[in-house]
């Protein structure tokens, strides 16, 4: 019985000695990171590209991130672009009497609008520099519009009505590491993967008008479904909370 118990205290000397040097070894909480890290906080994060410039994280116009945990998040990122043109050149000559001709400039009506929405897990987000995982649905759309205007070899004139349309579904994953530089200010580096569905449609309207009056209008129209397994590469980001 003495034996047990004397076999029983050296085990718990040698737990208690093996415990005390492991939290030794144990990196401290890093205050920054635990305050960044608390529940219900926000941030918002940018890329960083070539001469340290500032852009749009991951191609979105805006991504920011809640806390839901010291370990846990939400990170919402969306993108909406939109663009249109129209107008004419012209121009004139004083070996022609002053005359003045213009050409129509391609009219282009473009815009994009996609989101994404990520499950955030990272790792001892109590650390200075810690891992993080993201994995969430990715969607995103895409229309074009463009009309032009060419000469038919001196036989006429052509108009041609080019619209494309892409409809992208799919899922998206990150992993990488935050670094802690000061309070409420991180850097990342982050690897992307994304497997999903693309759907295209473009549709081309042509209209033929020739000099002796007649004319031929036609339309072609194509589809493509592509599915795709794709890396992203490397990004390196900023994590602004507040």
């Amino acid at each position: 019985m003495r034996r047990a118990v004397t076999v029983s205290l050296a085990i718990l000397a040698c737990l208690a000695c093996a415990g005390s040097a492991r939290a030794q070894d144990e990196e401290p909480a890093y205050a920054p990171a635990t305050e960044a890290h608390r529940a219900g906080r926000w941030s918002m994060q940018f890329q960083v590209d070539d001469d340290f410039q500032l852009s749009s994280f991951n191609g979105l116009g805006l991504a920011v991130t809640r806390n839901s945990s010291p370990s846990g998040a939400w990170r919402f990122g969306v993108t909406l672009n939109g663009i249109s043109e129209d107008g004419d050149i012209s121009f004139s000559s004083s070996s022609d009497s002053g005359a003045t001709n213009s050409d129509d400039l391609p009219a282009i009506d473009r815009y994009n609008f996609g989101f994404e929405f990520l499950r955030l897990h990272r790792f001892k987000p109590d650390r200075r520099i810690g891992l993080e995982l993201a994995v969430g649905p990715s969607i995103s759309f895409f229309h074009e519009h463009h009309t032009q205007t060419q000469d038919i070899a001196d036989l006429g004139v052509a108009t041609e009505a080019v619209t494309t349309s892409d409809q992208v579904y799919g899922v998206v994953g990150r992993f990488g590491v935050e670094v802690f530089l000061a309070r409420s200010l991180s850097v990342h580096a982050d690897y992307g993967a994304f497997a999903g569905y693309r759907h295209t449609n473009q549709q081309v309207d042509r209209d033929e008008s020739y000099f002796d009056g007649t004319s031929r209008l036609s339309t072609r129209e194509f589809s493509v479904h592509e599915w795709s397994l794709s890396n992203n590469g490397v990004t390196l980001g900023v994590s602004a909370y507040f």
